[in-house]
Formats: structure tokens, C-alpha cells, sequence
């Protein structure tokens, strides 16, 4: 259950705070929502079956015409999770019992009758109403229970009702822990057992505190209450077979009967397949889930999901017969199975966790995990078996049983093309070697209308990587939408690595790989500080340092702000200079406005264009125009000031980008007023000054008109040429149309710097179809040859049913030199673009690595990783550190700092005299760099706690004392059986051990490294104060032994009054009660040889 979206907690909570005393004085703390959906733009719902169309009768009471619920109940009644009673009336604030709730939820989500079921001694079908409900449900793990009894005739509290109904809803695991006390002044009443579901419904705006500010656990629920949190936790509960399409959906959609099929519908919430489906089928079409789909009904013939996005999936079917099918169109980013199933079709599926035996994978999951469990679990993936030991430390199945699969597949794969090409033969009534010839001329005719070469041999590969990402992928949206945006995700080619950059929160997450192998392998992971800086504008990298790009917003137009700052960072992650311009240099209410952020660097400049919102002007409105600057990082000084209006001066400006030719920067932004056109300029980055503006291609619309049926998405350099790529509606011989913007094509921009002239030549035709194009990105592969890369999106009536990603090769002048290659998977990022490196094209969309290989690669060998001798002596440790890559230089840090080719240079032996992590790398020209070797050198360790009292079982309640014989350390506790660290209780006083504890703790002082850990089990047994009867028959003698002093001190025992007991051997007086002789058979034990006692 995921948490319901901000803006309905928004609602209800406001709805809640602006009910009025008299409306809300019965509804117990239970928050309205009047959020609701339905299928179509009418009052009743309408469903199909069988070609006939009902309409849902509405029933109404007349005691809950003025009740506050009435609109929930409304909503719920004919869905018969409640029914109301024979005299009309539904006597909404009457409690229920515990048998009703069970039965509420057992009709809500359809629970079966041969489910798993769990018995009660005071459950039968003689004497309960609601027998099977409770068996199942109970069997479901839901409600709690009495041991043997379940009381259903008992009336239900709110903290039970809360507490059934989360795990109903599977809500658990959505837990925001909350000091009750700060919101119920009666918490301290709320059972522990109910506290993690009053946390998840009190943290959604479910509930609140009642009038009177309290919270009231053993409150009777009333039916009224119910059927508003139900109302409120399920957004519509579709109970007829037929076909249903909401559109957009905000809430939870609870599917409880076979035979639906579900269309077109973006689910912000959770959607259940319950288990009232019974082995029907399912059908989800288009349908999208942000939330988790639950799937507890379904049978062999199957749940089929097509065209859909699935974030989360659980499958918990609890008879385990259930198959799940999904075409190629469909993506499920993670799946959770709980009971056996089959898996099949086409679909992509990120991550399957298998908690059981019994799954059948007819796909191929790009990871998988197998929990541990007391039984080994296998799978099996197109009938080969597959267990834990198969799987890496990445989830990933290892050698050669992947190879083996992937066969499979693959022959799976052109079996089906096959059957379906002579299909299609047959069914034009020609023969199989006439469809073969048919094929060939196909193919010779379309590279002949293209112009094109040979097609080569240019493979997609994709590779999922490191899970921690801030991109999104390229969607139709982003790609038809005018704004720019400054991107959280880049990517760079240094010295033949693959370097990625992460903005995630206030840090810069840099991340280095090798590409060359078949795999990428991460070598390192750096963690950079953002400056304390109001605006993120980007980062960048060479082969020198890091470069991290912000600045601040002016719309005061105060003179002492600062608008822009460069930071410069060595390999290591040191600040080594900082580039500053205030509002005297730099006139700009606010930098990167809606705008891209393209940074460029040649030698010592870096050059940045974007777009900024100006100083306000006559109208007194803050206009956006494209802001451009530059910095000579050498001396970290900028090489110009920003002028209200620049030399190139373009409003409003949109998708900006850069590249350089030689010492001049060429640049292109979108421009949707002044003018309206996509502008190519040139630029001196020493100066600043323009010396060419060239319109591209003109937009047709008046000034104002925000849209502009265009998207910038690359700018690159060659030797002839400026070529731009764009995505773009077609508006027509006269240029005039404004319809539609939103379908569009590709077409490359091609300015001759000779000639000064452009054109335009267009590469899809998509938009006669219907379809349309996402933004395009373009990739200098060197030596005038460029690769365009972008995505299809195909339509259906209006409806997009599939994408598909191209890529084409293109010279200078913009010519194809290769056919139009697709690929089913590949996603491109929304923020970094695709780089070239050592003869591939690679890119990252958000943990998909994608690499097209275009020519042999050069095959560098790697530099042997260092290696470290250590000396050690009374007051200091001696390293000496060498490798053998002869000629290598080893260079090392001792300050916990990444190495780097920015760290100390390794001339000789060097000493150490405290605590140190050493890390070192080995490198040379025209090698790859050595991993870096990492030690932690402990030579001063405070020394671990010690307590007063050993380990061990007493009877007595012990005061532990801590200690170390380090002077000056601090100690740090838990009591919990967690691990102690630095962020543990600090010890300051005796601890009182009243039950049985394992303590733990550690050590720590400054300049130290922190001691062992420290672990003692107390086993607390106190002794009864129950007092002690002793019955002796008055015939019989008895002697008293006197047992021999003890030491007074050691085996003294306290006393019920708080004092010591006597000492041992020592009698006290006492009075001694001769009972009367009793019965000698009936309060006999059983003695230690199994007789009896006398």
C-alpha cells in the first residue's frame, strides 16, 4: 500500500479542519474526504456485460440523509460491504461487532471460502452468522484474536477495527513513526499491538483526534465510522464483470470480481486484484500503477497486462495457481512473489524477489534475489533451475547459466518471427522462397530511396548499473514541452572512463567506470558537498578538476548579491579556487530560468549558455532571455560582465546548447518571441560579443504565443558544418499551423560555415501516422560522423500503445549513412547525453547503461594496483608502497581523501604515528588506471569498556558501572541487542539491569580509533514474593537442620521490605500457622520420581 498521493491528504485533512463543531461531533476522529472517481462523466456507474448495460441502483436511508457520513455510506452501500436493515433504515452510529467487521473485509476483497483458514472454539456454523468470513479472514492474518476464541458477538474497539483494516489493506510497511502522546492525551491507553496502524492512518489524514483531543482505543466503532474509513482508504471497489476506464485515478482501486477489463487509467495509488476473482481473468490495458499492484485472484488463464507501467507488484495467490502475462509494451520495475505462479510473455521486468518454490519464469528479469528461508528455494527461468548459488553479489545470474537462458531466448525469439513471416506469406498466397526474394528486394530498395551505405553491424546493448540515479527517462512529455531544465544527471568521457554525476539532495554523487569490458565495473565513488548556494546550475569535469556550477536569485536588484559562483575541485574533492560574479557584474534577477545549462570547455575556458529572468523592464514584469558567460579557470576570473541585454540577446530562450570551434563557441536556443525561430549564434568567449545570428527555421505564431511545436535536442561541430537536431510538428506549406504540436518529427539543421546558408532535412515521417517523436540527441563520433538517437511513440486512436527506439548514422551534411536501426528497450535520459568513448556510443538513463559499438576498440592494459609493505615499530608504522607496472607513478592520500593524480606523488617510505586510511592508485600514460588500494591503519585503539558485574544469570536486579582504561574515553551503550556506535546512549551513570539485557558497548576518544565492542548478557531470574504455604499433618515429626554461617554479606537476600534477609544459619522469628489436616489425595504434587509428594 503505497501513501496516498499529497494533494488528497491536503483535501481531507482541510476538509477536517474547516467541518464545524456541530457537523463533526460524532465522527469520532475519522477525517472526510469528498474525493471520489468514476468510470464515466455521470452520477451512476455503468458497466458492460454481455451486451447489455446496467445501471447500479441507489439506495438510500432516511436516517442518513443528515448524518455526516452520509456521503461515504453512500458511496460504499451498493457495493453490500455493509447492508442496511429491513425497516429502511441503516443506523449509521451503531457499534458493530467483531463477526461484522470480519465480514466487511471478507466481502471487500472477495477472501475465498477454500483459503487458508484458521478455527475457533467459539466459531461454528451453528452458532455464527459469519462463519466462513471469520475463518478466512483470520486464516488471512488479519484481526487479531483471543488464543482458541475469536468473541464474535463482542463489539469491536477502534483500535482492533484500525488495526484488522491495515492489515487488510497490506498498509504495514508504510509506518511514519509519531509521538502519540503529542497528538491523543489518552495514548498511554493505545495497545502496543496497535500502534503501527493509528501511526499509518494518523500520518495519511485518515484520522485525527476527536473533539475532546483524545484518541479513545476501546471506543465501540460505529457503522458510520467504518464505512468513512473504507470510503476514504478505496477509491471505488469495481464488483460487476465488464470493462472500466477512469483516466486519471487518485486513490486505490480495489478489483474483487472475474472478467474485468481495465483501460486507459493512471492509477496515483494501489491497485488490488483481490482474491474475489477467484481463477478468472484479468485484463489491464494501458493502466499504469505509481503504487503497488497486489494480485491475490487470478487463475491459469490469466492475469494479462498490456501496454502498462507497474511500479511494484506482490503476488500472493493463496492457492498458488495463477499465471501473469505481459506483452513487450509492459514494464514492471519490481516484483515481489509470495506464492508459486507462472510468469510469461514479452514484458520487462527490473527486479524479481522470490520468497517461495514453485515460480516458472518464461522471461528473463534483469535481476533477481531469492530470500533466504529454512527450505532451499529455486526457480525456474525457460526451464532451466536456478538457486542462490547461481546469483552474484548484484543479483544478477552468473556464468554460463545466463548464456544458456539468453539461447533460449533468443531462438524463442526468431522461431516466433519466422512462424509469423510465413504466416503473412500464406496469407498473400505466395511461397516461402518467394517471401524470401520479396524480403531482399524490400531491403535493397529501401537503402536505395535512402541513399545509404551498407548497414554495419551496429549492436545496442544495454547493462543495468549502480541503482542510485536523479535523471527521469526521455517521455513524450518532456519532449514536447518548450522549457528547458537544469539537469540533476551528466556524464563524462575522461581519459577513456566513463564518469557519472549525480545531484541528489545537497551532494554530487561522482561515479567512475570502465566501459572497456563486458560489463561496466565501478572503480570508484566519490561524494561531493553542494556550496550553501540558492540555485544548482551544473557539473562538469576535465582532465584537471572538478567544476561545480550555482548561483543566486535577485529579483530586489540589490547590488551586493551574489548571482553567480564557479567552484573548482581537485581529483581529490579539495576546493582549490572559486570564481565569483555579484549583481555589479552580473545583471540577473534569477540564473538558469527554465532553461537548459550546456557548459563547454576548450583549454582554460569554460563557457556556459542558458537563459536567466532579466531585471524588470517598463512593464514592470521580469522578461526570460538566455544568459551567456564564461570563466578563464586558470585564474578563476570570468571574461566578461552580464548585460541586462547581451550581444545575443534572444527572449524568450529555450533549450540552450554549446560546442566549440576551436577558440570560438557556437550556440543555439529556442526562441518563442524575440524572435520566433531556432537561432544559431557564435560567440568570442573572451569577449562576449556576438558576430553571428542566423534564424534556422522560422516559428509561425504571434509574440506571446508560449508554444512553439519544437525541441532543441543537441548542437555539435564539424568540419564544415553546424549541425543542429530538433524534433518538430509540421506546419505546413505556409507555415501557419498551430494544431497538434505536440506530433512530431526529426529533422537535422544543417548551417555550412562556409556559405554561410542552412536547410533542413527531415528524417521520419511520423506524423502522417499518427505518431510522433521524442527529443532527438546527437553524438560526435569524430572524423564527421554523427549518430542521432531518439524514441517513437505510436498511437492507437488517439492512445499510445508502444515505443520504440531509433538510432542513425549521418555525415556532415546531414545524409544518412546507414538504415534507421531500432531496439525494443533502450531509454534515453532526460538530462546526460550520449558520449563517445574508445569507439562506442554510451549513455546512462537512470540505472540502464547503454553502449553501441561502432569499431574495435582500443585495448588498453591496466596499471597493477599497488601494493604496501608495513614496518611496524613501538610508536609508529613505516610504509613503503610500489607496483609492477614498470614505470608507473604511485600516488597516495592519509587524510581518508580519494587518490588521485592530485594527491602526494610516492617518492620513499613514509611513517605514520596515529590512526590512518591509506589509499593509493598506480598510473601511466597510455594505461588505464590501477584500482585503488584502501588500508586502515589502527595504532592507537582506546581500550574496550569493562563492567563492575560479569555476564552471567542472577536473581537480583544489578547496577552495571562502565569503564576504560583509556583515560578521557567516552562510552556508548544499548540495551537493545543493537550494535553500539558514537550515536548510542553515552554512558554517564550506574545501569540498572531489572530484566534479562544483552548490553553493549563501545569506546571513543578523539585522535583514537574506537575501541572493541563489548558485549555481557544478563539473565535476570528474581525470586517469587508470593508467599509460601507449607502444610504439615500434626501426627508426623519433623527436625530442623541448621545449615552452616555463610559469609553474611555475600548470600544475603533482600526482603520484601526493601531490607537484607537474616544471614544464613540464622533463624528469625517467626510465626508458623498450623493449618488444619486436609484432604491427602487432592493437593498432592507429582514428586521428582513421577509418584506423588507426601
Amino acid at each position: 500500500m503505497n501513501n496516498i498521493m499529497r494533494k488528497r491528504i491536503a483535501t481531507i485533512l482541510s476538509l477536517a479542519a474547516t467541518m464545524s463543531a456541530t457537523t463533526y461531533a460524532d465522527n469520532g476522529g475519522f477525517n472526510i474526504s469528498t474525493i471520489k472517481n468514476r468510470p464515466l462523466a455521470h452520477l451512476e456507474t455503468k458497466w458492460k456485460d454481455e451486451d447489455k448495460v446496467h445501471i447500479e441502483e441507489e439506495l438510500n436511508f432516511w436516517d442518513i440523509e443528515t448524518h455526516w457520513a452520509k456521503d461515504s455510506i453512500k458511496n460504499l452501500i451498493s457495493k453490500n460491504i455493509l447492508s442496511g436493515y429491513d425497516d429502511g433504515t441503516f443506523r449509521p452510529d451503531e457499534p458493530m461487532t467483531r463477526a461484522e467487521l470480519a465480514d466487511s473485509i471478507q466481502r471487500i476483497f472477495g477472501i475465498q471460502k477454500d483459503a487458508p483458514r484458521k478455527e475457533f472454539k467459539d466459531v461454528n456454523t451453528k452458532n455464527t452468522l459469519y462463519y466462513d468470513a471469520i475463518e478466512t479472514v483470520a486464516g488471512a492474518g488479519i484481526l487479531n484474536d483471543y488464543g482458541t476464541e475469536f468473541k464474535p458477538s463482542q463489539l469491536v474497539t477502534k483500535e482492533e477495527a484500525l488495526s484488522g483494516i491495515i492489515q487488510a489493506y497490506n498498509m504495514t510497511e508504510y509506518i511514519a513513526d509519531q509521538n502519540l502522546n503529542e497528538v491523543f492525551k489518552d495514548a498511554k491507553n493505545i495497545s502496543n499491538w496497535a500502534e503501527n496502524a493509528i501511526n499509518v492512518l494518523l500520518s495519511q489524514g485518515y484520522i485525527s483526534a476527536k473533539q475532546d483531543g483524545t484518541f479513545g482505543a476501546d471506543d465501540q466503532i460505529t457503522r458510520a465510522q467504518f464505512m468513512t474509513l473504507i470510503d476514504n482508504l478505496t477509491q471505488e471497489i469495481i464488483t460487476n464483470s465488464g470493462e472500466y476506464e477512469y483516466g486519471y485515478f487518485d486513490g486505490n482501486l480495489v478489483i474483487n470480481v472475474e472478467n474485468v477489463t481495465l483501460r486507459n487509467t493512471t492509477i496515483d495509488g494501489d491497485l488490488y486484484l483481490a482474491q474475489g476473482i477467484g481463477d478468472g481473468d484479468i485484463i489491464l490495458d494501458n493502466v499504469n500503477v505509481t503504487g503497488t499492484l497486489y494480485i491475490e485472484g487470478g487463475g491459469n488463464e490469466t492475469v494479462y497486462i498490456k501496454s502498462s507501467k507497474i511500479v511494484n507488484m506482490l503476488l500472493d495467490k493463496y492457492n498458488d495457481k495463477i499465471l501473469i502475462k505481459g506483452d513487450k509494451s509492459t514494464e514492471v520495475e519490481k516484483a515481489e512473489i509470495e506464492s508459486a505462479a507462472g510468469i510469461d510473455g514479452e514484458f520487462y521486468l527490473g527486479t524479481a524477489i522470490i520468497k517461495v518454490n514453485g515460480t516458472a519464469f518464461e522471461i528473463l528479469p534483469e535481476k533477481i534475489k531469492i530470500e533466504e528461508a529454512d527450505d532451499d528455494i529455486t526457480v525456474t527461468i525457460k526451464g532451466e533451475t536456478v538457486t542462490s548459488e547461481d546469483i552474484t553479489t548484484e543479483n544478477k545470474i552468473k556464468q554460463p547459466l545466463i548464456e544458456k537462458i539468453k539461447d533460449k531466448l533468443e531462438k524463442e525469439k526468431k522461431e516466433k518471427e519466422e512462424k509469423k513471416r510465413l504466416e503473412q506469406a500464406a496469407q498473400e498466397n505466395i511461397t516461402e522462397d518467394e517471401a524470401d526474394n520479396d524480403d531482399d528486394k524490400k531491403d535493397d530498395d529501401d537503402k536505395k530511396d535512402d541513399g545509404t551505405e551498407e548497414d554495419r553491424n551496429y549492436n545496442l546493448e544495454i547493462t543495468t548499473i549502480d541503482e542510485t540515479y536523479s535523471d527521469k527517462y526521455t517521455t513524450l512529455a518532456c519532449s514536447t514541452g518548450n522549457y528547458g531544465h537544469i539537469a540533476n544527471r551528466s556524464i563524462f568521457n575522461v581519459n577513456g572512463y566513463l564518469y557519472v554525476s549525480d545531484k541528489i539532495g545537497d551532494k554530487i554523487i561522482l561515479k567512475k567506470y570502465d566501459v572497456d569490458l563486458e560489463i561496466p565495473k565501478l572503480l570508484q565513488e566519490q561524494i561531493l558537498s553542494l556550496p550553501e548556494v540558492e540555485i544548482f546550475g551544473g557539473f562538469s569535469m576535465t582532465e584537471d578538476a572538478y567544476f561545480i556550477l550555482s548561483g543566486n536569485s535577485n529579483e530586489e536588484e540589490l547590488s551586493d548579491i551574489e548571482i553567480i559562483r564557479l567552484e573548482k575541485y581537485d581529483y581529490s574533492g579539495k576546493l582549490i579556487g572559486t570564481a565569483s560574479m555579484d549583481a555589479t557584474k552580473a545583471t540577473v534577477a534569477y540564473p538558469f530560468d527554465v532553461s537548459h545549462v550546456s557548459i563547454k570547455q576548450s583549454g582554460d575556458t569554460l563557457f556556459v549558455h542558458s537563459g536567466k529572468l532579466m531585471y524588470k523592464e517598463k512593464d514592470n514584469l521580469n522578461h526570460q532571455s538566455q544568459l551567456t558567460f564564461a570563466f578563464n579557470t586558470a585564474d578563476m576570473t570570468e571574461n566578461f560582465s552580464i548585460e541586462h541585454y547581451q550581444s545575443n540577446h534572444i527572449s524568450h530562450s529555450f533549450n540552450q546548447y554549446a560546442d566549440f570551434d576551436v577558440e570560438q563557441a557556437y550556440i543555439v536556443d529556442l526562441g518563442d518571441a524575440y524572435p520566433r525561430a531556432v537561432v544559431l549564434g557564435k560567440i568570442d568567449p573572451a569577449t562576449g560579443r556576438r558576430t553571428l545570428k542566423k534564424e534556422l527555421i522560422q516559428i509561425p505564431g504571434r509574440v506571446g504565443d508560449n508554444t512553439t511545436g519544437v525541441q532543441i535536442g543537441g548542437l555539435e561541430v564539424a568540419s564544415n558544418t553546424i549541425i543542429t537536431v530538433i524534433n518538430k510538428y509540421d506546419f505546413g506549406p505556409n507555415n501557419d499551423s498551430t494544431a497538434n504540436r505536440g506530433v512530431r518529427d526529426i529533422s537535422i539543421l544543417v548551417y555550412d560555415k562556409t556559405k554561410e546558408i542552412s536547410k533542413e532535412i527531415k528524417l521520419t515521417d511520423y506524423i502522417s501516422k499518427g505518431n510522433s517523436a521524442s527529443t532527438a540527441r546527437l553524438v560526435d563520433m569524430g572524423n564527421d560522423r554523427f549518430m542521432v538517437m531518439w524514441t517513437e511513440y505510436i498511437f492507437d486512436d488517439r492512445k499510445m500503445i508502444d515505443e520504440v527506439f531509433h538510432y542513425v548514422e549521418i555525415d556532415q551534411y546531414g545524409e544518412k549513412l546507414t538504415s534507421i536501426y531500432n531496439h525494443e528497450s533502450a531509454k534515453l535520459s532526460a538530462d546526460a547525453l550520449p558520449l563517445f568513448i574508445n569507439n562506442k556510443i554510451v549513455w546512462v538513463a537512470q540505472d540502464l547503461y547503454h553502449e553501441i559499438k561502432i569499431g574495435n576498440p582500443i585495448i588498453r592494459d591496466n596499471v597493477i594496483t599497488p601494493i604496501v609493505t608495513a614496518i611496524e615499530q613501538p610508536d609508529k608504522t613505516i610504509l613503503e608502497l610500489s607496483t609492477s607496472t614498470e614505470g608507473a607513478q604511485i600516488y597516495y592520500t592519509i587524510d581518508g581523501s580519494i587518490a588521485s593524480k592530485d594527491s602526494i606523488l610516492y617518492d620513499g617510505a613514509f611513517e605514520i604515528s596515529e590512526n590512518t586510511t591509506l589509499q593509493a592508485i598506480a598510473l601511466k600514460d597510455g594505461m588505464k588506471d590501477s584500482e585503488i588500494l584502501k588500508i586502515e591503519y589502527v595504532l592507537n585503539q582506546v581500550e574496550s569498556p569493562t563492567a563492575n558485574i560479569p555476564a552471567g544469570t542472577y536473581t537480583t536486579f544489578q547496577n552495571i558501572t562502565l569503564s576504560s582504561l583509556t583515560s578521557g574515553a567516552s562510552i556508548y551503550y544499548t540495551t537493545d541487542e543493537s550494535f553500539a556506535t558514537i550515536n548510542s546512549t553515552r554512558y554517564a551513570k550506574p545501569i540498572e539491569i531489572t530484566s534479562t539485557t544483552v548490553l553493549k558497548a563501545i569506546a571513543a576518544k578523539d585522535g583514537m580509533g574506537i575501541s572493541n565492542l563489548f558485549e555481557a548478557t544478563y539473565t535476570i531470574n528474581s525470586i517469587t514474593d508470593e508467599p509460601i504455604s507449607l502444610f504439615i499433618e500434626q501426627d508426623d515429626e519433623y527436625s530442623v537442620e541448621m545449615l552452616p554461617e555463610t559469609d553474611p554479606e555475600v548470600d544475603r537476600l533482600p526482603s520484601q521490605d526493601g531490607g537484607m534477609a537474616p544471614e544464613m544459619g540464622v533463624i528469625p522469628d517467626v510465626n508458623i500457622e498450623i493449618l488444619p489436616e486436609i484432604d491427602p489425595e487432592a493437593d498432592k504434587l507429582p514428586s521428582q520420581d513421577g509418584g506423588m509428594a507426601p
